[in-house]
Order: structure tokens, then sequence, then C-alpha cells
């Protein structure tokens, strides 16, 4: 294949809804939150409960099929999803 690379459809997926999203940079500083549909979500909830409403700054951009975030909130790291994430505060 002359030096191309052949990815399988999971690996194009993956690559396409990585580039599709905006996402966070590090030492952004954001604010943990629960997204409306995942309010219901008891493991959600039970996760983020320390963090949540709380603002903390971005230390990781974890790049999987669903973009992650290692969080520093209060000294103690988060791991979240870029839609449990909203902008935090000015600098």
């Amino acid at each position: 294949m002359d030096g191309e690379q052949q990815l399988s459809l999971f690996e194009s997926a993956e690559l396409k809804s990585v580039e599709l999203i905006m996402t966070f940079e590090i030492g952004d500083r954001v604010q943990i939150t629960i997204p409306e549909y995942k309010q219901r979500d008891t493991e959600s909830f039970f996760y983020l409960q320390d963090f949540l409403n709380k603002r903390g700054t971005v230390l990781k951009v974890l790049e999987h099929l669903k973009i992650q975030y290692e969080v520093e909130v209060e000294n103690k790291i988060a791991i979240v999803y870029h839609d449990e994430l909203i902008i935090g505060w000015p600098i």
C-alpha cells in the first residue's frame, strides 16, 4: 500500500469521533457537572458526587472512543468524560 496504513472500521470511527469534538486542553479551568441525560445514572452520580459542581484544572486529555480528562479538583484527581465538564472560571 505504498507506506499507507490501513485502519480497521473501529479505528476509523474512533478517529472521527475524536476529531468532531472541540476538546478542552491541558490547563483549562473547568467545572464538573452531570449532564441531564445522566442524572438518573446512579454509577455516574456516585462517582462524581465528591466533585460535582466543583472547579478544577485539566491535567491530561485521554483520547479514546469517548474523550476523557484527568482533572485535579481540590488536590484529588477525577477521570471524567467530555460531557461531564463545562468551562470553569476566568483566570
